[in-house]
């Protein structure tokens, strides 16, 4: 069974077979696309690229970090992606609360990193409580999410990993939402870790 455990490019790399994996550069790319790609690293595209990839029903990994052309109205497009498992967003400094309502969408997502979107409030972090099979969540340098959307990701039962780095917002003591994770040093980590 696939199983994601690190985030980015290289983690990418090495979890699937050359084969499987393409580096998508524009519209051009994508219309070539293999029916055998289940993972992609895509590389400043923008909504209408994204809106074409999301027609690769199979994709189960989809890292679009960088990619700072992408909007909300953008992502509404990924829920035909019935497979995907992975979604990376980083540094997409666009997407906001109405972006990860799309997301929301996205049930078979068990990985998701929205690290340096800095538009993303508590607001939105109530809408992933719909992920239940989520279990890694990135919020590192999402400056807008305070104690209150801690207490919303508690609600996600498939959390394992929550990580924090600079949200300044978060007071140390509440970096650990229930049902009581175990720490691993918050003021220096951010990361909070349920034991299983």
């Amino acid at each position: 069974m696939y199983k994601s455990r690190q985030f980015g490019f290289t983690h990418l790399r090495k979890l699937f077979e050359e084969s499987q994996f393409a580096v998508l550069r524009g519209k051009e790319d994508i219309a070539w696309l293999a029916p055998e790609v289940v993972a992609v690293k895509a590389i400043d595209i923008g909504d209408a690229e994204l809106d074409s990839l999301s027609a690769q029903p199979t994709l189960v990994a989809l890292d679009m970090s960088g990619c700072d052309a992408i909007i909300d109205q953008g992502l509404t497009g990924l829920a035909r992606l019935r497979s995907l498992k992975e979604l990376i967003t980083s540094a997409c400094e666009r997407i906001t609360d109405d972006g990860l309502k799309q997301i929301s969408e996205l049930n078979s997502l068990e990985l998701l990193d929205i690290s340096l979107c800095h538009l993303v409030s508590d607001t939105g972090l109530s809408y992933l409580t719909n992920l239940s099979l989520l279990s890694q969540l990135n919020l590192n340098w999402c400056y807008n999410i305070t104690d209150d959307g801690l207490k919303e990701l508690a609600k996600i039962s498939s959390l394992e990993t929550l990580y924090l780095w600079s949200c300044e917002e978060i007071r140390p003591r509440t970096r650990s939402p229930s049902p009581a994770p175990r720490v691993e040093s918050p003021s220096v980590a951010g990361v909070c870790k349920h034991n299983r």
